[in-house]
């Protein structure tokens, strides 16, 4: 019983010796009124669209355009069918690379034909003659 009541008191002490220091320092700190909050919230906000828009422009710069990227795909493709007459370690880099060329190509297709599908509508709204044109529906290009 004296064993258990000499750790109960120590736990005491050293609980209100770590506490007091906890307790000084979060007193010392002056909360944030709500308007500091919300500015330092708007100032991270902006500084975040910044960033994306910066990586955003960067990723444009590299990627290829239009018949640059189907000039691309055609060297890739070559690339490819030298692998089946001989494997090598790059060809796995090939096929990457392909697959990623072909997404980017599905998603410029798809963009081109929401544009047509946006112009469409428009007409037919203006119009009102003949069906609704239907809003198109990405797909897989196949090689």
């Amino acid at each position: 019983m004296g064993r258990n009541l000499k750790y109960l008191l120590m736990a005491v002490v050293l609980g209100t010796f770590l506490s007091g220091s906890l307790f000084t320092v979060s007193a010392q700190k002056k909360p944030k009124t709500k308007e500091e909050i919300q500015a330092e919230i708007q100032r991270l906000e902006q500084e975040k669209a910044k960033k994306q828009k910066q990586r955003n422009e960067e990723i444009e710069k590299t990627r290829p355009q239009g018949g640059d990227l189907n000039q691309i795909i055609e060297r890739y493709e070559k690339l490819l069918d030298q692998c089946a007459v001989k494997k090598t370690d790059r060809c796995a880099d090939v096929m990457y690379t392909l697959g990623n060329l072909y997404y980017d190509q599905g998603k410029d297709d798809y963009a081109k034909a929401v544009e047509r599908y946006s112009d469409e509508f428009k007409a037919h709204e203006r119009s009102g003659r003949g069906t609704a044109p239907k809003h198109p529906i990405p797909t897989i290009p196949s090689p």
